[in-house]
């Protein structure tokens, strides 16, 4: 299975950046990253790299960022994730969702809970 990941950022790259050490530290990375922003200084001013990361300017609101990202990505993944720029996923998040979508293969998309928010302010 393929697994993408797309966050949408806008004017917090500090935040984007926590929120990128917890994503590409998964149990199981993704094989695409796409950090989408609306301008260049939305993205951190030190830009870690890999094969799977990709930095993406498109036009503002997150609306039409995700949808730049899915556009980019929907022909070869076949699960994409949307994670926000706060978001913290737990270190085996992308795992457990493929685990779930390999054993229910009818399910076409699903959510969870958020256990805390406001973490970073």
């Amino acid at each position: 299975m393929r697994i993408a990941v797309v966050i949408a950022t806008a004017g917090r790259p500090a935040i984007v950046s926590h929120a990128l050490a917890h994503v590409t530290g998964q149990t199981r990375t993704p094989d695409r990253l796409l950090v989408v922003g609306s301008e260049e200084r939305d993205f951190p001013i030190e830009r870690p790299a890999g094969a799977m990361l990709e930095w993406v300017v498109g036009p503002r609101g997150s609306t039409f960022q995700r949808n730049l990202g899915l556009a980019m990505v929907e022909a070869d993944a076949d699960l994409i994730v949307f994670f926000d720029d706060d978001f913290l996923p737990q270190p085996d998040w992308l795992q457990q969702a493929e685990s779930a979508l390999i054993a229910n293969p009818d399910v076409l998309a699903f959510t969870g809970h958020v256990i805390a928010d406001g973490i970073l302010g």
